[in-house]
């Protein structure tokens, strides 16, 4: 049987290099579970994964704007490409090999200017790669606070903003899912890159390349409210939830390709934010303090810069993931999460006073909330993992009568899209998501979340979840065997 080819793309800063081979070192263990590789250790050990799993870097071509025209800079890219070729040739004819690993950058941001090597193809490579008969074109992603980190580590000339990676990161993908509809088979059941998050559990990852037919779920769950929860220091109420939330993803990561919003946790850059400038407005709003005073305290607070750890992240249901993060503590200066937060530093800090003396109006607080650029990627990137899902199973979307925006919106988003199977579940004597849901502009389809939902109860208990999940994903599975799998997902 050929090699299966696998193409990996992303932004810099992801070090690819060092995750492919983490992933290799896994499949090969515990998926293939080859005998040969049980007594190897060091070099013989990685020149046998090797053998079993290559990877291998698509070359890079230089590429300027010049006049409005993407042009090569080198004479030699169509050499480089043709060996690119022969050794990828040599890697297929080889049947020690299982699996190929292909990666590249699809695009560049180089000071300021975006280039991509697939728009100076002259020697048509990506037809050759079309005639590789790819499997899957894998987009992998990380925080941008970690991707900041990488990258300005190691450049000193330019530092790189989290606007201009957020910017970076979209572009990636359009450019991956141009690739994967230039390379993959007309007939794939999914014609574009998958965006994966290198803090899913190596399990996952290895699912997804190597179970083409294993069902894809995308899992939706309160994230607000056990924040909200632990802002208010119910820490046992908190931990209650986050214990029933941890138990979900870890089911249906066993049973299906699971991909998990919270692999990717952005927003606490935003939340943290906002806490140094209610630490300001708090200050300030002391008359006992003299401008003086309130000037120093600010100086101070946003001197020391929003500070990114391990405790921002959501806790990752594995020890075993596709990369770790490498950085325990770092800072972002104030003004640079500003570009990407929902208020400026002015208005934030007038807006908190008010709150403060209870200024606020009803009419501020029912005016629609802008949202912010990090929430808007964060939107958007949850709303893509649900396309490049089979389904979408929810976990307790309301809570003591408190509905999660995030996974309503989500509902709602499965609901206006009449192709995607999906399960809700709930507490017996939770409120169910649909009357808030419905609006008269975009009506819930009540019917279909209807026959939908399904109502346990003491879900507290660790066994009756399991069986709760069980059922659950029993009808996800059983909803799914009525759907042709030539469908292409669009």
């Amino acid at each position: 049987m050929p090699a299966k080819i696998i193409l990996f793309t992303s932004t810099s800063g992801i070090r690819q290099n060092a995750v492919l081979k983490r992933l290799r070192s896994y499949i090969v263990r515990k998926v293939l579970r080859d005998e040969s590789v049980t007594d190897l250790a060091g070099e013989r050990l990685l020149a046998r994964e090797r053998e079993i799993i290559p990877i291998y870097e698509i070359p890079r071509i230089s590429v300027a704007v010049l006049d409005g025209e993407v042009r090569e800079i080198h004479e030699e890219a169509e050499a480089k490409l043709q060996r690119a070729r022969e050794i990828i040739d040599e890697f297929r004819n080889s049947e020690e090999c299982k699996y190929i690993f292909l990666r590249t950058h699809a695009s560049y941001y180089v000071r300021g200017q975006f280039t991509s090597w697939i728009l100076a193809d002259s020697s048509n490579f990506l037809a050759y790669l079309k005639d590789l008969q790819i499997e899957k074109v894998i987009n992998l992603n990380d925080n941008i606070y970690n991707i900041r980190e990488v990258i300005n580590s190691r450049d000193d000339y330019y530092k790189y903003k989290l606007k201009e990676l957020l910017v970076w990161r979209d572009i990636e993908l359009f450019a991956a899912d141009f690739i994967a509809r230039q390379v993959l088979p007309e007939k794939a059941e999914y014609r574009r890159s998958y965006w994966l998050s290198i803090n899913h559990p190596l399990s996952m990852v290895a699912d997804l390349v190597c179970e083409s037919t294993r069902t894809r779920i995308y899992m939706a769950y309160s994230i607000s409210k056990i924040r909200e929860l632990q802002a208010e220091g119910k820490e046992d109420q908190a931990n209650e939830l986050l214990d029933q939330n941890i138990s979900f993803r870890k089911f249906m990561t066993e049973r299906f390709v699971a991909f998990d919003p919270t692999t990717i946790d952005e927003r606490p850059i935003q939340i943290r934010y906002l806490d140094g400038l209610k630490e300001i407005a708090k200050f300030e709003e002391n008359e006992a303090h003299s401008s003086e005073a309130c000037t120093a305290k600010r100086v101070e607070i946003i001197a020391k810069g929003v500070v990114i750890d391990r405790s921002i992240s959501w806790p990752s249901i594995s020890d075993e993931l596709l990369s770790e993060s490498l950085f325990p503590e770092f800072r972002i200066p104030f003004d640079e999460v500003e570009e990407i937060a929902s208020k400026n530093i002015e208005e934030a800090i007038s807006d908190l006073r008010k709150e403060i003396r209870g200024e606020k109006s009803a009419s501020d607080e029912n005016a629609p909330k802008e949202k912010s650029l990090i929430d808007r990627h964060i939107n958007s990137r949850d709303f893509r993992l649900i396309d490049q899902c089979n389904a979408l199973i929810a976990y307790r979307p309301t809570i003591d009568g408190q509905l999660s925006g995030g996974v309503a919106a989500e509902l709602q988003y499965v609901s206006e899209i009449h192709t995607k199977t999906s399960r809700v579940v709930i507490k017996l004597g939770d409120p169910p998501p649909i009357r808030e849901l419905f609006s008269e502009k975009k009506p819930f389809d009540k019917e279909m979340f209807g026959k939908n939902i399904s109502e346990y109860e003491n879900l507290e208990d660790e066994e009756s979840r399991k069986s709760a999940f069980d059922e659950v994903a029993g009808t996800v599975e059983e909803s799914l065997n009525t759907i042709s799998k030539e469908r292409v997902i669009d």
